[in-house]
């Protein structure tokens, strides 16, 4: 896996996706940066940064992935995954349908999901702290250990140089190669069905909040989730795509 920590930069997502379509990147990477100036948000909106924030981007190949994973909720199954390492430092943290981490009743993050020929890519932006937005209020330490998290859950085999240099006072950029596990996404416990199953689980959180599809403000008060991720509110069926 090549991993770029970029000091500072407008966007990892628009960054990993000109390097691939330039041909830079031919194989899983990750791009992070805890200042990010010019991010991107879910319907092309821009990003609200704040003053400490943890961003990524991420690719793998799609044959790398569960084939049975619907192409329109790319999101849910990502969003879903990486959960697994922010619960581990607050167990309130939840995913609001189709790609928003709330904790509480308040965004503290937002996933998107875009797909290319032979990739999935990835962007997550998370709240750590800010006067004006909700945050996860993780201390540095913390928060590396998040990204280490993150890196683990993609299947990153060897986190210790990563965290080495993200600990320095002032980490400044690299780009380093680090041995990952490929199929990782194909394991039983990142497999559609399991990651789907504990997202049905709490669902019914969604069901207080509203939610946009296209220019659309949706209920979610009578929304039922169905099996393929997309809702159902009333007699119509609204997928993610995001």
């Amino acid at each position: 896996m090549r991993i770029r920590y970029f000091s500072s930069i407008p966007s990892t997502q628009v960054k990993l996706l000109e390097d691939i379509k330039t041909g830079t990147i031919k194989k899983r990477a990750f791009y992070l940066s805890f200042n990010q100036t010019n991010g991107i948000g879910s319907r092309g909106n821009a990003w609200q940064n704040v003053q400490n924030g943890i961003y990524f981007s991420f690719c793998t190949k799609l044959k790398h992935l569960d084939p049975s994973i619907p192409t329109s909720s790319f999101s849910i199954y990502m969003g879903r995954l990486l959960l697994r390492a922010v619960l581990r430092f607050n167990k309130d943290v939840w995913l609001k349908w189709p790609n928003d981490f709330y904790l509480g009743d308040k965004k503290v993050g937002g996933l998107i999901s875009q797909k290319t020929s032979e990739f999935l890519v990835i962007g997550l932006g998370l709240n750590i702290k800010d006067a004006s937005f909700e945050g996860l209020g993780l201390s540095k330490k913390d928060s590396i250990n998040l990204v280490i998290g993150l890196l683990k859950e993609v299947g990153l085999k060897d986190t210790s140089l990563i965290e080495t240099l993200l600990s320095k006072d002032a980490p400044t950029s690299f780009d380093i190669e680090s041995k990952s596990n490929k199929l990782v996404f194909l394991e039983e416990k990142n497999s559609w069905k399991d990651i789907f199953s504990k997202y049905k689980l709490e669902f019914s959180r969604n069901r207080a909040f509203n939610a946009h599809s296209k220019n659309e403000v949706l209920s979610l008060k009578d929304s039922i989730l169905l099996d393929d991720g997309s809702i159902k509110i009333g007699q119509d069926i609204y997928y993610s795509m995001r």
